[in-house]
């Protein structure tokens, strides 16, 4: 099977009021800087759409406009072309042309065809990784040295939203990110999470993987491609920036890149790895944070230990009990005085409190990484209500972590004095 022989179902989301791509400008010291706090949904809609082979996907993604994104799974149950609303899950209604942008109903359908999204990203890799890079002629010919089965596959290549940024006022050119999209045509789709994190795998034993300390201690695991990004659901921006004047951009450099190929069988390319893989994957993983780890504990400590002051100063929490609180954001617990700073302006910076008592208002909603806070950017993380009514945050930052929110003493009685009042 061949890719330009192939026809692939995606689906493309239209964002009601306003951008769903970054922000580009100019910051005080000429260089370029992005703003991805509008790449973020909960009102639009949506539909499947058919592409032919790979220069149709090309053709979709270079007419796509700043609000709209792809998705690489398929809505179900539907006819392609058909206009769907997407609102947030907590919003559903039942109606039949009505969706949330969840695995519920966006999904890879098993024994259909599919593109498996590598997403290269040079932020924070070694020296001597991005000097192999050079050395191959790039990621995705370096990705196809180390699992050579991928070396024949139909693959589409598009540069990052930052390329090909020029000042309109002064003629200088600014070099962009060297980052890109590398979608890869495979036989079943619904294998592509899979592989994408084997994918990972396998580059990292082959020395292309990396710790990354994020600014609160926290030890990451990096290699050249992102193995967060294999999910139905998760938006892909294609979409062209929002240029603020005088920054002006070339269509030339984010011309997609096509090379027509086989369409590869994922298990097959990208087997899991053996007993002994995994063991020598994990030895590597443990022996790079190891390194890390007193580099680690002192960002660890220093923040906090800031944040916890500023706990105490606005709560009147002695140091030690808000010391306590804070700590135990990295066991993936956050108690009611743990700060949340939300996109929506309206909502603002809270407190977990604020979220436990008026879930409501806050179930869906977009919000800063809890650890990172807005400095790492916004739109990295949404409050999710379980089944029997317990709140928890999911991140997307760094590959993704989960946040239980929780209850004490105070919320429990405001929760008892709210049921009594009515």
């Amino acid at each position: 099977m061949r890719s330009d022989d192939t026809t692939f179902r995606l689906a493309v989301f239209n964002k009601l009021g306003g951008p769903l791509s970054k922000s580009i400008s100019l910051c005080d010291d000429g260089r370029p800087i992005s703003d991805a706090s509008d790449c973020k949904m909960s009102a639009g809609y949506a539909c499947n759409v058919m592409v032919e082979g790979l220069l149709g996907l090309g053709n979709l993604i270079s007419g796509l406009e700043s609000e709209q994104a792809l998705a690489l799974g398929q809505i179900l149950n539907t006819e392609d072309g058909k206009i769907l609303e997407v609102v947030v899950k907590e919003a559903l209604t039942g109606a039949p042309d009505q969706i949330a942008r969840s695995k519920d109903h966006i999904r890879f359908v098993e024994g259909q065809p599919g593109l498996l999204l590598i997403d290269f990203d040079q932020k924070g890799m070694p020296d001597d990784i991005r000097e192999r890079i050079t050395e191959a002629g790039g990621a995705w010919s370096l990705i196809c040295q180390v699992v050579p089965e991928l070396a024949e596959a139909g693959c589409l290549q598009r540069a990052s939203t930052s390329a090909g940024l020029r000042n309109a006022e002064t003629g200088e050119n600014y070099e962009g990110s060297g980052g890109e999209h590398i979608y890869v045509a495979v036989q079943d789709a619904a294998d592509i999470p899979r592989a994408t994190e084997v994918l990972h795998q396998r580059l990292s034993l082959a020395g292309l993987g990396w710790i990354r300390l994020g600014s609160v201690g926290q030890m990451l695991e990096r290699s050249i491609v992102d193995q967060s990004v294999g999910s139905p659901e998760r938006l892909v921006f294609e979409g062209p920036p929002v240029l603020v004047p005088p920054l002006e951009q070339s269509a030339e450099p984010r011309r997609p890149v096509v090379s027509e190929g086989i369409v590869v069988d994922t298990r097959t390319a990208l087997p899991d790895l053996s007993a002994r893989e995994w063991a020598r994957f994990q030895a590597i993983v443990q022996e790079q944070k190891q390194l890390l780890r007193p580099a680690a504990d002192e960002l660890r400590e220093r923040a906090d230990d800031r944040l916890a002051r500023e706990l105490a100063d606005k709560t009147g929490l002695e140091l030690p009990v808000a010391r306590d609180q804070i700590s135990r954001r990295h066991r993936g617990e956050l108690l009611p005085l743990h700060p949340l700073q939300f996109d929506d302006r309206d909502l603002g910076d809270v407190n977990v409190a604020d979220v436990l008592l008026n879930p409501d208002r806050y179930v869906g909603e977009a919000l800063a990484d809890p650890l990172e806070g807005v400095s790492y950017g916004r739109n990295k993380a949404k409050v999710y209500r379980r089944d029997d009514g317990s709140l928890w945050i999911k991140s997307f930052a760094h590959g993704g972590a989960r946040y239980d929110l929780i209850h004490d003493a105070g919320t429990l009685r405001a929760l008892l004095q709210a049921l009594r009042d009515n």
